[in-house]
């Protein structure tokens, strides 16, 4: 879709990966040095995007508080808008303001990394880190992992649609159908065990997936 709607590319256009420097071994220790990057301690936060519209930021907020009880130091990477204004660190949590090269190296060298799914994040998962995404279920056809499988980052998708029981209940209500009760939703593509259609049940999913890392 993207080959033929955005680059007006054949749709058998090979796709190949992207191509990023490695950083030299001063920035790395330059980065050790403002940053503390541990594989067992530290997480990133994703939680912005400019072409999707945000998740909330009460989200947010649990996951910061639920993760620093754990004991993890929290980093929430930042950046300028494309209006200009500059992104701010999730509260509890430090900035990380750093260019690609940097990122990607930096993504091999903590525990994980947990965003929203963003252009940004679609970059890491050519990145050596664990990544745990977060995304609408709408946004399924466009997952980088079904386009590039064998990446070399660790990437779990948690897909979720907080919206689906609300629209339900509307629609039963037009009917005027009293009640109704749901064993089981299946999506066609989606296993259970990675949709979720409230914000408690996906953050008990980002926190059992950072504690399994």
């Amino acid at each position: 879709r993207y080959k033929k709607n955005v680059y007006d590319l054949p749709l058998d256009t090979p796709l190949h990966y992207p191509i990023v420097k490695d950083v030299s071994d001063n920035i790395k220790s330059e980065l050790y040095q403002k940053y503390e990057l541990d594989k067992a301690r530290t997480v990133i936060l994703m939680p912005y995007a400019n072409s999707l519209p945000l998740m909330s930021i009460n989200f947010w907020q649990q996951c910061v508080q639920s993760l620093l009880q754990r004991g993890y130091r929290l980093y929430t990477n930042v950046g300028r808008r494309p209006n200009g204004t500059f992104e701010q660190p999730l509260p509890g949590t430090l900035p990380l303001d750093v260019g690609l090269n940097e990122i990607f190296y930096i993504a091999g060298q903590v525990k994980c990394i947990v965003g929203y799914r963003s252009g940004l994040f679609d970059l890491l998962v050519f990145s050596k880190g664990n990544l745990i995404c977060l995304a609408p279920q709408g946004m399924l056809n466009s997952d980088v992992k079904l386009n590039f499988p064998n990446t070399p980052s660790r990437l779990l998708p948690l897909y979720y649609d907080f919206n689906f029981f609300p629209k339900l209940n509307e629609l039963l209500s037009q009917f005027e159908i009293e009640s109704m009760s749901v064993a089981n939703v299946k999506h066609k593509k989606i296993a259970p065990e990675n949709l979720f259609f409230d914000e408690q049940n996906l953050l008990a999913a980002v926190l059992r997936a950072v504690e399994a890392l």
